[in-house]
């Protein structure tokens, strides 16, 4: 299963990742605008950028990792 959280503006408050066990942070990938992924980054957080269209909802996003996902997939909030 894939595990993905939903973030943008929040590098250094990831309240959802940060109360993940172990075991299930090796599956995460936080998906943020990709003007932001150097901010994450440098939190050491798994994190991957990806190009939104300006005004575009969350439901974007949602789309995008399901046309993606192989199996199975979680996708979480990042508070």
């Amino acid at each position: 299963m894939d595990l993905y959280i939903l973030s943008s503006g929040r590098a250094n408050r990831q309240t959802t990742y940060a109360n993940l066990p172990l075991s299930l942070k090796a599956r995460v990938t936080i998906l943020v605008p990709k003007e932001q992924v150097k901010d994450y980054a440098a939190h050491g957080l798994p994190v991957r950028g990806i190009d939104t269209p300006p005004g575009i909802s969350i439901s974007f996003v949602r789309q995008w990792i399901i046309n993606r996902c192989k199996d199975r997939v979680a996708m979480m909030d990042d508070d």
